[in-house]
């Protein structure tokens, strides 16, 4: 098995990378007692167990481990009051955290997952798929997670029989740092069928030994948020797999909590296959948790020109991206509208303030926000003031004004 978890990194979860940890704990120690393949009403209550066997540990921990006064004062203070009223009234949001999870059995598969990240199967020689129906309620700084009270009913479930055709050679797993480090989804999904080819061309051990370099460059490029990857590769039998038979909808429940980036994602836990087929036998190839800083490491001895094409695909995207406060990037693709709590900006700017529109000189930058707000182009200048609708040149080097909050344009 592989399990990936993603703590939150809004203020009042606080706990999150003690969460995280606790989440890989709570799913290993549950799944590995499923004997596959398991019936659809055993499969939706695996996610309840899970969740109580996370709150046992949240729980024990805090008896432990009380909330201090020092642990509040990395909560900003815009954000303090309304953290601490929702830790009083549930403690157990302070280790707030997503979860992914792929159960490999012989012939069997079994995927899980609450809240944000992706998982992809990837056959041999064909395109990339997602096991699960997308969760229309993953939108903007919007998660589900394993500290609400409705997260047993907010799992989404997955299986792939061997009998049903043939497994995908290979399965990723990843926070959401990674995807929201490409310009689109289908960029995103081609990631799946270049690890394949660099795990067939080159094998575990040098693409292992690259991981921190792609990774690092996927997320200075795009999200500027940490990323954990987790691979589980077939090392025996079939060839390219079926799309998978999704599990159905879920059902719409209250909003859930606010997501942000995530503090500190939980390391990949693994266990030695239940089944005896051993034709259909998987191994964890390779499974890498990384807290991403504000690092430029040099690509090390291996980088045969073979390789080039598929490292620039596999970290993400590759053009104009405005540049934040804090050095992270957010990609700037024409048709999407960017919102306030992805610049990070603060009231009065609030919900989308920006929108990327393409014109015969390139991208254009269009107020959105229902506020003024400035510009000024490439080497400076005063900034001049950008009315509701009007729209500046996505230059290299030109700086967008929020308050005081500076926004650069940077292109690679």
């Amino acid at each position: 098995m592989v399990v990936v978890s993603d703590g939150h990194g809004s203020g009042r979860h606080f706990r999150s990378d003690t969460g995280s940890r606790m989440a890989v704990d709570a799913a290993t120690s549950v799944l590995r007692d499923v004997a596959l393949p398991i019936g659809d009403a055993e499969m939706r209550q695996l996610g309840g167990a899970i969740v109580a066997s996370w709150r046992e540990r949240v729980k024990a921990h805090l008896a432990e481990h009380p909330f201090e006064a020092a642990e509040w004062q990395h909560v900003p203070d815009a954000e303090r009051e309304e953290a601490e009223a929702a830790v009083a009234a549930n403690p157990v949001v302070a280790y707030g955290a997503t979860l992914l999870a792929v159960l490999a059995a012989g012939p069997e598969l079994l995927f899980l997952q609450l809240g944000d990240g992706d998982i992809l199967c990837v056959p041999e020689g064909g395109a990339s798929s997602r096991p699960m129906h997308e969760d229309s309620r993953l939108i903007a700084n919007q998660t589900t997670s394993l500290c609400q009270n409705e997260a047993p009913e907010n799992f989404r479930y997955g299986q792939i029989h061997g009998d049903g055709g043939p497994l995908p050679k290979l399965i990723l797993l990843s926070s959401d740092g990674y995807s929201n480090s490409f310009a689109t989804d289908e960029d995103f999904l081609q990631v799946g069928s270049d690890y394949l080819n660099l795990l067939l061309q080159f094998g575990s051990e040098k693409v292992v030994a690259q991981l921190e370099h792609i990774l690092s460059e996927a997320s200075r490029k795009g999200s500027g948020d940490d990323i954990t990857l987790g691979m589980l590769e077939r090392t025996g039998g079939g060839a390219e797999t079926p799309a998978p038979a999704p599990a159905p909808e879920p059902v719409v429940l209250p909003p859930s909590q606010p997501r942000s980036e995530p503090q500190a994602p939980a390391t990949v836990g693994e266990t030695a296959p239940r089944s005896q087929h051993v034709f259909h036998k998987y191994k964890v190839a390779l499974a890498a948790a990384i807290l991403l800083a504000a690092v430029g490491i040099a690509l090390a001895w291996w980088h045969p020109p073979a390789v080039t094409a598929l490292f620039e695909r596999i970290t993400g995207h590759h053009g104009s991206a405005l540049r934040l406060p804090g050095g992270e990037r957010v990609a700037l693709t024409a048709g999407s509208v960017l919102s306030a709590a992805q610049l990070r900006l603060n009231p009065p700017f609030d919900g989308p303030v920006l929108e990327v529109a393409s014109s015969h000189d390139g991208l254009v930058l269009r107020n959105r926000s229902g506020k003024e707000w400035k510009a000024a182009g490439p080497g400076g200048g005063e900034p001049g003031k950008i009315d509701i609708g009007a729209a500046v040149p996505a230059r290299n080097g030109e700086t967008v004004y929020f308050g005081a909050v500076e926004l650069t344009v940077v292109s690679d």
